[in-house]
């Protein structure tokens, strides 16, 4: 997990995809920039769009997320914060949460939330 410069609180690895790159290559570009680890066989787990994906970043940037949602296996693990968005990485048994988790990571990992509209 990382946890995020803007916001201050805990969260999975994420970012927008890149023209021409599919969500299989954004997820496993997003998790080497800002994490330093390098996975591999990412598998879809769940897809979350809708009202609820909705957020308002501290800079006033307003966004409509769809999430895919990836589980993986890990190659590298050393864990680099990226400068400018993450000051910490971690890996975190499910069982020892952060309790400060963006909302996103909560329905993720907490709510097990998978649903789509």
């Amino acid at each position: 997990m990382i946890h995020r410069t803007d916001t201050h609180l805990w969260g999975l690895p994420a970012g927008s995809k890149e023209l021409n790159e599919s969500l299989v290559n954004t997820a496993i570009r997003e998790v080497q920039e800002e994490t330093g680890v390098t996975i591999t066989t990412p598998s879809l787990t769940g897809l979350l769009s809708g009202p609820e994906m909705q957020f308002t970043y501290p800079n006033g940037d307003q966004i409509d997320a769809v999430i895919a949602v990836y589980t993986a296996q890990t190659t590298q693990q050393q864990l680099t914060p990226q400068p400018g968005e993450t000051d910490r990485v971690a890996f975190f048994l499910p069982a020892d949460l952060p309790h400060q988790l963006t909302d996103f990571t909560r329905k993720i990992l907490v709510e097990k939330t998978t649903w789509y509209e």
